[in-house]
């Protein structure tokens, strides 16, 4: 009886010692690479992403960045809002879900005037304020700003 009952205590430790080791991690997004008007550039940049539990700047490395474990928490949001900043322009992303920070990211763009006809659709370029782009694997999110 005195076995079974110890037995049992170190499983139930060894539940509770894995529960604690399993947590949410930091995870580090990679960017292949930055461009304006479909070149590549080499940029610093910032990311910000932000959930109703706050707003979080994520550590950068020249080949991405680090996205906090507080993301990916149980319970945590699955959509979160973000923001890139580099050379002078703010990229801002709504409602981007968190599995994308499981992917590698191709490319974030901008494209300036004039715009190229793939990113314009059937918008009219005098109506155009700006264009950008972020491409996870084969799928692209566009935000085209219009006046």
């Amino acid at each position: 009886m005195k076995l079974r009952i110890a037995q049992s205590l170190v499983i139930v430790g060894l539940v509770l010692l894995l529960s604690l080791l399993v947590t949410a991690q930091d995870r580090q997004v990679v960017i292949e690479r930055f461009e304006i008007d479909g070149k590549a550039v080499e940029t610093d940049f910032k990311v910000r992403i932000a959930t109703k539990a706050g707003e979080f700047e994520a550590a950068t490395s020249p080949t991405g960045f680090v996205v906090p474990a507080q993301i990916f928490d149980e319970g945590a949001e699955e959509w979160v809002d973000l923001v890139i900043t580099f050379k002078g322009f703010e990229l801002s992303f709504s409602r981007l879900h968190r599995s994308n920070f499981n992917a590698v990211w191709h490319a974030v763009g901008v494209d300036t005037e004039p715009y190229e006809s793939r990113w314009l659709g059937d918008e009219n370029p005098e109506n155009v304020l700006r264009i950008y782009y972020l491409q996870i694997g084969g799928r692209i999110s566009l935000v085209r700003i219009t006046k």
